[in-house]
């Protein structure tokens, strides 16, 4: 009766979309509510991402709630961890493994195993279940031997651990969580790529179904171009993977210093990288206005820690302000979340203005004007596909 009431309160659980902590804490009041007492409960999930090999959840019954960690390349491939019990299930494919922990049992030494057992633990008992699809884990975890899976336990404080029911309960539910931990886990891999690849804001709206071409938004907002200068001889001499990381270490500096400075990187158009900064004020904000020229002179600072070819690099940036359309464009079967507008066009004219007159940041008139102050006028100047002169603004050292 307690295995079919809580199969369906987890599958009721995870069609409402129930986070994994919030599964978890609720599976581990219905095991002690049904008399199975579990002092400690978790699992972990192998994920597709960059950063982030795998998560893991874990209740206990002092927290009372369920916590959230993430394991980087670094910390998942430390040698501290092949002494875990959910790496020793995932390496050797055990669907189920119960680790006694009494004070007679060996559990080694500096493992989890050994610090449940000093905090009074009787049993441990963990689970593994494969979820297919090869491609649905980090390379990390492919290069180990890995594949994709959901990892469980169970523990408890019990003197002489789990009865025979009580772990047949387990292995009973185990499927069920799993599976639910694992649809509700890929949809936040799944939002965590898009903010990766996409940016948060796009990221969200392609999340929120924002996916119709044409649908778009007018915002206004501060806009940062940046550029990289030389790229064209960089790109010729240098070996393709030396350029490669070369591009990286300049979008650490670049982006980086947008997204240190609370803006959103729309964009890398080849070695261009593309921000915006939202504003409600447009033409007085000045705060929006100090932190991305912050992050101008932040990303030209660091660009002159990177040599190739035995000088550092130059960038051009420009900071504009100005109304955008935010939203989708593109093919029906290819569309792209970007801003368009006319102020797109002019901060890339601006841009381009930096190497013209040999400034490495330039400020258009609407950018400077409320901070007028920390800038020098550097004059009107004539820009490709404007009647209009582009005037322009250099920072004060």
């Amino acid at each position: 009766m307690l295995v079919t009431t809580i199969t369906d309160w987890l599958v009721e659980s995870g069609l409402r979309g129930s986070d994994v902590p919030e599964l978890l804490t609720g599976l581990c009041r219905q095991l002690n509510t049904g008399g199975i007492p579990v002092g400690r409960a978790g699992c972990a999930i192998l994920t597709l991402h960059p950063q982030i090999v795998s998560q893991q959840f874990t209740w206990s019954l002092e927290d009372g709630e369920a916590s959230t960690s993430y394991f980087t390349p670094e910390l998942f491939e430390h040698p501290d961890n092949r002494h875990d019990p959910y790496f020793e299930l995932a390496w050797n494919r055990r669907t189920y493994k119960r680790f006694p922990l009494g004070r007679d049992a060996s559990v080694g030494h500096a493992s989890l195993l050994a610090r449940l057992q000093s905090e009074g633990y009787a049993e441990y008992f963990g689970f593994f279940h494969a979820t297919g699809g090869t491609g649905a884990i980090s390379p990390v975890a492919r290069r180990i031997g890995f594949v994709p899976c959901v990892v469980g336990s169970f523990a408890t404080r019990r003197p002489g651990g789990f009865n025979e029911a009580e772990i047949d309960c387990f292995k009973s539910i185990s499927q069920t969580l799993a599976l639910t931990a694992k649809a509700r886990t890929n949809h936040d891999t799944a939002s965590r790529l898009l903010d990766v690849y996409l940016g948060h804001a796009c990221g969200s709206k392609v999340l929120e179904g924002r996916i119709t071409r044409g649908d778009s938004e007018r915002i206004s907002c501060g806009i940062w171009f940046c550029d990289l200068r030389q790229s064209s001889r960089l790109v010729s001499q240098l070996p393709l993977d030396d350029y490669i990381a070369l591009l990286n270490c300049y979008f650490d500096a670049t982006a980086g210093a947008v997204m240190a400075a609370g803006g959103e990187v729309l964009k890398f158009i080849g070695d261009a990288v593309m921000g915006i900064f939202r504003t409600a004020r447009p033409g007085e904000d000045v705060a929006m206005r100090e932190r991305a020229l912050s992050a101008a002179i932040s990303a030209q600072q660091e660009a002159r820690e990177l040599h190739a070819l035995g000088r550092a690099l130059e960038l051009g940036i420009a900071l504009h302000v100005g109304e955008v359309m935010f939203g989708n464009v593109g093919t029906d079967e290819r569309l792209d979340f970007t801003v368009i507008g006319r102020a797109v066009n002019e901060v890339a004219r601006l841009q381009g203005l930096t190497k013209q007159l040999g400034y490495p940041v330039l400020a258009s008139a609407s950018f400077a004007a409320p901070i007028r102050q920390r800038f020098h006028y550097a004059g009107a100047h004539p820009v490709a596909g404007f009647d209009e002169m582009l005037e322009s603004y250099i920072p004060l050292a």
